[in-house]
């Protein structure tokens, strides 16, 4: 049966909860901050929307009840902190609270032929009310021009939203187009299959202004909804969500603890809900076009972004507060392309690292020799990169284990395939 998402503040009460619907899904949020989820089933009989209420309640209390108090205290006894009014001004201030560092962002959506999706994603970006803020809608190898008019329809043509068009394919080509554009201190970038929440840019902000020794900062990925087995399976299979814990990663004090650890896929979040510091992305092209959504490699663009910054001495610090929310796939069909091709990008990002550099080769053979046996018994997440849970179609699994082997022709063909786009496209074909 489908699973009820639900967003619920921790000092609030639960929301009426009505429907067809098997167990809850909460995340569960302290003036803002994520705390984490709590899966509920659902309670049965005519008292089941007050049960669930007080099934809720119960577990917010016991795994979270003293940290919320201890929270609530810090505020009352704080005067002239900005969110000690919480219970009458509203409980979003602890995010709202940096009125020093207000930077202009340049937010980059780039698209391909979904423009619904791409609406809602922009309402949600405008709504955060961010003073400073331009959005950067890229559209990538469009075919017709019914984007361009929606946005023109709806935002006009010299708004906070501006448009513009890569005809080359790949989603990192569009992001570079992007990055040309861009005017804003700080460079965010979403997916088009996203809605942010409303503390994101927010939640940027103020961890970038917290820690300045950051380049980049990474966010949660929750399921805008879970109404499908397809869309339950892709959560059990691991799905986007890096956890709720604040965490930094770099090549020395801070490193993660996956086996090929820079390497790992999604080990630090991914560009789906990711901003920069503009002077980190100097460059013609910061994004490789090798890899990426669009190009036969599928994938790995993301990673290679982070693994190219650590590598260069950057920091990277992935922050729970700034969340989106994301569409998951409903077809079987779409979920098993999926798999494979995550499958087969992350083996394509391996090999493109280690034929950048011997050293990486060396290591990246080392370590994966070093946890061989782990892998072949199927291991978990972190110790055999991906890995299914028994809750979702084994198939799954077999399905991105096939995309492994896949990865070095996936590779082979991004490589020629990149050298055919550039022989074909001599001039720089970008429009506004």
């Amino acid at each position: 049966m489908a699973v009820l998402v639900v967003d619920l503040e921790a000092t609030s009460i639960l929301p009426e909860t009505r429907g067809d619907y098997g167990s809850a899904w909460v995340l569960a949020r302290l003036h803002g901050r994520p705390l984490g989820e709590l899966k509920v089933p659902k309670p049965q009989g005519d008292e089941a929307p007050d049960a669930l209420a007080r099934a809720v309640e119960q577990a917010l209390r016991e795994r979270w009840g003293r940290l919320v108090e201890e929270h609530l205290e810090s505020h009352r006894s704080a005067p002239n902190d900005p969110g000690r009014l919480h219970a009458v001004a509203g409980w979003e201030s602890c995010l709202l609270s940096s009125p020093t560092y207000r930077p202009s962002i340049s937010v980059v959506v780039p698209t391909y032929r979904r423009p619904d999706t791409l609406v809602a994603c922009l309402e949600s970006i405008l709504a955060g009310g961010h003073a400073e803020l331009e959005v950067l809608v890229v559209d990538n190898a469009p075919d017709d021009e019914l984007t361009a008019r929606t946005l023109a329809r709806r935002y006009g043509v010299d708004g906070v939203i501006r448009y513009l068009a890569q005809p080359k394919p790949g989603a990192s080509r569009a992001r570079n187009v992007g990055v040309a554009a861009a005017r804003g201190e700080i460079l965010a970038f979403v997916d088009d299959d996203v809605v942010v929440d409303r503390f994101w840019l927010p939640a940027l902000v103020d961890a970038l202004q917290r820690h300045p020794d950051v380049d980049c900062v990474t966010g949660l990925v929750i399921p805008d909804s879970l109404e499908s087995p397809v869309q339950l399976w892709f959560e059990q299979f691991g799905g986007f969500n890096r956890g709720y814990l604040r965490r930094s990663f770099d090549l020395s004090a801070n490193r993660g603890d996956t086996l090929l650890y820079p390497y790992t896929a999604g080990a630090l979040g991914g560009l789906g809900n990711a901003a920069f510091r503009k002077s980190v992305l100097a460059g013609a092209a910061p994004f490789d076009v090798t890899l990426g959504p669009g190009t036969p490699a599928f994938g790995a663009e993301d990673q290679d972004a982070f693994v190219s910054l650590l590598r260069r001495g950057g920091r990277v610090l992935y922050e729970p507060s700034a969340m989106v929310r994301h569409s998951h796939r409903e077809s079987y069909e779409e979920l098993r392309w999926q798999i494979f091709t995550y499958g087969a990008g992350m083996v394509a990002g391996l090999l493109h690292w280690g034929f950048s550099d011997p050293a990486v080769a060396r290591e990246l053979v080392s370590r994966t020799f070093a946890g061989l046996p782990s892998i072949l018994r199927g291991g978990n997440r972190e110790v055999a990169l991906q890995s299914a849970t028994s809750e979702c179609p084994p198939a799954l699994r077999r399905l991105e284990r096939l995309g492994h082997l896949y990865g070095p022709i996936a590779y082979t063909r991004a490589v020629i395939h990149r050298r055919r786009i550039d022989r074909t496209w001599t001039a720089e074909d970008i429009t506004q």
